[in-house]
């Protein structure tokens, strides 16, 4: 029973979720990959931030 909530926890991670986006439109039209298409956006805006904090740390000292 350990490995139950790690399907869950995976549609979190960029894999899971690009996967999910990806049969959700091959398959099904897109529906059902708005959770998705989210989860992706949040990660890569968390990049872009990480990304832009790095340069303007880089270019203050």
């Amino acid at each position: 029973m350990a490995a139950a909530p790690w399907g869950t926890i995976g549609q979190f991670l960029p894999v899971g979720a690009a996967g999910t986006a990806l049969r959700s439109v091959a398959y099904f039209d897109g529906r059902g990959a708005s959770q998705a298409w989210i989860v992706l956006l949040c990660w890569a805006f968390g990049g872009f931030v990480l990304l832009s904090l790095g340069k303007w740390r880089k270019t203050a000292h």
